[in-house]
């Protein structure tokens, strides 16, 4: 276990040198066509960014200057940085009246035949605005609300979870993502964990249909529900129009394709407490207000991958451990210490092209 550890946390700190490397000397991705990149940095001091799918123009700007925004937790003794923080919400506030940014889930219009016996009235958060566009008022009622989380379970199956993020349990995005990171830490709680070479690499909205064994079958990713109630207004009768809103979800709406990027979830999920005073995830994700035991339905995707970092401990590992023992063997036998040496330094270079190599064809 020792040993897993320090390997563990020397391949961290490799990883983080050729990460800085990357970044400092290499070339960012571009910019997928269609898409807008947002910027932000954290507030701890980490800089990332996203892509998204503008649903109308300047949303993705918006969505920005709200992430590089003055934190809550910086220290307002100056008028400076008082009059930024009240500058910043005059901006949402004034927007939110042209954007569905703001709309509220009450403002769903359709019929009835979403959901079963739900109280509308009871569902929609009432919105306060005072310094955060994204806060809001816990209602006095915690309604049911589950997040359909889908990971994967077993030999890479994935699977659908109900995950319980009523009103009453999450209070900020912190809250939301120690249930996430719950949760996968449930489904990954073997004692080889520490030596898999697949982890938590993205985090995705995605549309999937459920089956009666909980199989998630993946439909489309990014993917958002609905904003009306309805595809289709005109097949509600009279009578059921002229009711309250029955969405089967409860978000909030936006104009951007995914509401939230990976790399924010991701970062969220990896550090939970530097999101304590934010609610932008839990308000923009789809949570449901009933249980879905089969059929099509939205959530998030717990989407695992090759941990780069851990692949590149184990390919340098091997081939340097191997070669030093080739080495040893080799001038124990031979009594050929330069010979020895030369062919483990050929080994060496041949594994770190190797390696490199197919780094960059995955990339």
């Amino acid at each position: 276990m020792y040993w897993g550890l320090a390997l563990s946390a020397l391949s961290d700190k490799a990883y983080e040198g050729f990460k800085l490397l990357r970044d400092t000397f290499g070339t960012e991705p571009p910019v997928p066509r269609g898409h807008v990149r947002v910027r932000w940095t954290c507030s701890c001091g980490e800089s990332l960014y996203d892509d998204f799918i503008e649903q109308r123009p300047n949303a993705a700007r918006l969505l920005e200057a709200f992430l590089n925004r003055p934190r809550a937790h910086t220290p307002r003794g100056s008028n400076s940085q008082g009059s930024s923080v009240s500058s910043m919400a005059s901006i949402f506030d004034a927007s939110s009246r042209t954007s569905t940014l703001a709309t509220p889930v009450s403002t769903y219009g359709g019929s009835a035949s979403w959901a079963r016996g739900n109280d509308a009235s009871k569902c929609s958060p009432s919105r306060t605005r005072a310094n955060d566009p994204f806060s809001f008022r816990i209602s006095p009622f915690d309604t049911e609300s589950w997040l359909l989380t889908c990971a994967n379970e077993g030999r890479l199956t994935p699977k659908i979870v109900h995950l319980d993020v009523n009103q009453g349990r999450i209070r900020s995005d912190k809250d939301l993502a120690l249930v996430l990171r719950e949760h996968y830490n449930q489904l990954n709680h073997r004692w080889f964990n520490w030596a898999r070479l697949r982890g938590l690499t993205t985090i995705e909205f995605v549309q999937f249909e459920v089956h009666r064994n909980r199989f998630a079958d993946i439909r489309a990713t990014p993917s958002m529900p609905p904003k009306s109630a309805t595809s289709s207004a005109s097949t509600a009768g009279p009578n059921k129009s002229a009711g309250p809103s029955q969405h089967p979800y409860n978000f909030e709406p936006n104009d951007l394709l995914p509401p939230v990027g990976s790399a924010y979830l991701v970062h969220l999920f990896k550090h939970p407490i530097d999101y304590d005073g934010e609610t932008i995830t839990y308000l923009r994700s789809p949570k449901r207000r009933e249980r879905l035991e089969f059929g099509m339905g939205w959530g998030v995707h717990l989407v695992e991958g090759f941990l780069a970092q851990r692949v590149w401990a184990v390919m340098m590992a091997t081939f340097g451990l191997g070669s030093m023992a080739f080495a040893i063997l080799w001038t124990l036998k031979k009594g050929d210490v330069q010979g020895a040496f030369g062919v483990a330094q050929w080994v060496i270079g041949i594994a770190v092209l190797l390696v490199g190599g197919l780094q960059a064809w995955l990339e």
